[in-house]
């Protein structure tokens, strides 16, 4: 692995005929920035809104804390447990809620 360069990694994309690919997976990586940073400014927006009714934000906060701890121990699962796929994922999900 030494001495091997990112020109020599892009000669060996395109020599695989991987590049349409590598460039799909570049898009859909920037799309997902964009789309980012527009729900970011959507959150943000919102905010002003949610203050003038107390309600809606103890119903945010209600429906917040019943889904944090299954997101969180299907995150935990993924990083302490290699056998973690999708179907792991739909089973603890079903079974947390």
């Amino acid at each position: 692995m030494y001495g091997v360069t990112v020109k020599s990694r892009l000669e060996d994309i395109v020599k695989a005929g991987l590049w349409k690919a590598w460039l799909r997976v570049m898009l859909l990586f920037s799309d997902c920035r964009v789309f980012v940073l527009v729900m970011t400014a959507v959150g943000v927006a919102w905010i002003p809104i949610v203050q003038h009714f107390s309600e809606l934000f103890h119903y945010i906060q209600n429906v917040t804390s019943c889904l944090a701890p299954p997101i969180c121990a299907i995150y935990l699962l993924a990083v302490l447990w290699r056998r973690t796929n999708e179907q792991v994922n739909l089973v603890s999900n079903s079974l947390s809620v």
